[in-house]
């Protein structure tokens, strides 16, 4: 383990910080409209058991069981088309694919995928970051979003009230142990 990690989730533990999280098939998704596959969930940042912010969270489908473990032909080369099929199953079900059995059309199924709650925590972290930044301009220059844009407007207005959330529900010391605990994750 990197000592990233064991600051990140030495951190989380210190401070009580635990994620909860509740899937969301791709199907519905707001990743859907783009066409940008991914796993999708709803998560709960807790803090000592009590609920701080609630809100959507994905990864693409590189954390995806069959992306990273591919079906393989024999000599090792990559069953690309089986893999597409998995990891489609997989960010619709939310769960492992293992194969399929073709003669009755069903699914070999496996465990739960769940997010990371270092990776969870450290987003949440990046988003809150805008609380930072004195003005929207200013936020949209640091993180190279068109000033003049409604769209860049919208996600600097959905990160400002994750993180006054954040900040309500941990403080302003909490957050800002955080940061340092995550700044190298």
């Amino acid at each position: 383990m990197s000592a990233a990690r064991e600051a990140a989730e030495k951190a989380m533990q210190e401070h009580g910080l635990t994620v909860v999280s509740v899937f969301v098939p791709y199907s519905q998704s707001r990743n859907k409209a783009a066409g940008w596959q991914s796993l999708n969930w709803r998560v709960t940042l807790l803090r000592n058991g009590r609920g701080v912010v609630t809100t959507e969270y994905a990864a693409g489908i590189a954390h995806c069981p069959s992306y990273k473990n591919p079906p393989t032909f024999p000599g090792g080369k990559v069953d690309t088309y089986n893999r597409g099929r998995q990891v489609a199953e997989e960010i619709e079900t939310g769960r492992a694919c293992a194969g399929f059995y073709e003669s009755i059309g069903a699914v070999k199924r496996g465990a739960k995928i769940e997010p990371d709650a270092c990776d969870v925590v450290n987003s949440l972290i990046l988003d809150a970051g805008v609380i930072d930044c004195g003005s929207f301009e200013d936020w949209a220059s640091e993180y190279g979003y068109d000033t003049d844009s409604r769209k860049a407007e919208a996600i600097y207005r959905a990160c400002l009230e994750l993180a006054l959330k954040m900040r309500a529900g941990l403080g302003d010391a909490c957050m800002a142990s955080l940061r340092d605990a995550f700044a190298d994750y």
